[in-house]
């Protein structure tokens, strides 16, 4: 993603933590190239690296806008406000309504094998979302089942030694998250914060030699190559068999190990989509609907799965309906803006004519009024709509 930074000479570069310092001839040669007003150039993500830059991966997320539409609807409608920093995230009715496998248009629980696994956890807090949406990937997926039966029978869960109990109980003795690899090690083998990171990125980009380093120093301890000094698992009290295995075992895992912070931020959305559906259904889907108002396909999925929750959809009409969707007495009334070949703004003039002089007593005071912005073939699709 292009950033225009303001006031910033070509030449310069920027700290981390964002101040400003010395520049760097680098980027006198640097191939630069237009985006609009902004200059761009196509480093990859490890050149920028290897240069000390900063990188900012931006996700937008269309959930958000979802979540944001539907608050206003119920203030709308209900008069009431929603404010999620004040929630607790522990209403057992929004994990009822998860663990029914209902998850359509659930943030990240929409696909069959979400709603399955979802089914299947019976999920009673946020932690367990959280550990579901970290589990459900190519790789960690194997252990779906260990991490269910453990959920279910405490007994089956085995730790290799009894330090590691604290930080893997949360998740039934499985290696889920990233985060957790560097607490074993910092607790197991006296690794520093900044030396566990170096395990975590070993990990996870598969460096097979920088793995084998510090395996030796997490199994028998020495000095890295920064100079820090590592006691080690065997210095520690714990057997070099055991240590041999934990580290087999971080191996193994970790190659799969998802960012726990990152999965966090993704189960409180997941959350925030549920209590919506669960206490405002109507309005859900038609914040939905709304956002993807130019998606016909993505309209006729959630009208079908409105009539399967009870939700009637009452069909367009010029004198009832607005340009979107919207809520009138608990059923959905089709927005005018969702008829193909129409257009948000050309319905927007029709509704203002409307609230301006009344509605519509027929067809010819329909054409009288709007022919200065309907034309034959608008005429048309609405007709067919």
């Amino acid at each position: 993603m292009a950033i225009k930074l303001e006031g910033v000479p070509r030449n310069v570069s920027m700290h981390a933590a964002g101040v400003l310092i010395a520049p760097d001839p680098v980027f006198d040669h640097v191939p630069m190239a237009k985006s609009g007003e902004d200059e761009i150039t196509q480093f990859d993500m490890t050149e920028l690296e290897h240069l000390g830059l900063l990188k900012f991966d931006f996700l937008g997320l269309r959930t958000l806008t979802d979540i944001h539409k539907t608050i206003k609807l119920v203030k709308e409608i209900h008069g009431i406000d929603i404010d999620f920093t004040k929630m607790t995230y522990d209403d057992p009715a929004v994990f009822e309504l998860i663990s029914s496998g209902n998850t359509e248009a659930v943030f990240q629980l929409e696909s069959g094998g979400m709603c399955d696994l979802m089914h299947r956890m019976k999920p009673t807090g946020l932690e367990e979302i959280i550990a579901g949406i970290s589990l459900y990937r190519p790789g960690p997926m194997q252990y779906i089942g260990d991490y269910i039966d453990c959920k279910f029978d405490k007994s089956k869960i085995h730790y290799l030694h009894p330090a590691m109990e604290s930080i893997l109980s949360v998740t039934n003795g499985c290696i889920v998250y990233q985060e957790q690899v560097m607490q074993l090690v910092k607790k197991l083998a006296g690794f520093s914060t900044a030396l566990a990171d170096n395990v975590r990125y070993a990990m996870s980009k598969k460096k097979t030699d920088m793995m084998r380093e510090l395996g030796e120093l997490f199994v028998h301890g020495g000095t890295w190559h920064n100079g820090e000094t590592v006691p080690g698992c065997v210095n520690n009290g714990i057997p070099e068999e055991t240590a041999l295995k934990i580290y087999k075992q971080l191996d193994d895992f970790s190659q799969y190990a998802f960012n726990k912070s990152h999965a966090t931020c993704y189960a409180y959305v997941t959350y925030q989509t549920a209590w919506l559906k669960n206490y405002y259904p109507a309005e859900f889907i038609c914040a939905l609907l709304n956002n993807r108002i130019n998606d016909i396909a993505q309209i006729k999925k959630y009208m079908e799965y409105a009539k399967t929750q009870g939700i009637a959809v009452l069909p367009p009409c010029v004198n009832k309906s607005r340009d979107v969707f919207r809520v009138e007495n608990g059923a959905l009334r089709f927005g005018l803006g969702g008829i193909r070949n129409i257009g948000v703004a050309i319905v927007k003039q029709l509704v203002d004519e409307r609230e301006a002089n009344g509605e519509f007593t027929d067809m010819t005071d329909l054409f009288e009024r709007c022919h200065t912005f309907l034309n034959k073939r608008m005429i048309e699709n609405l007709i067919k709509g």
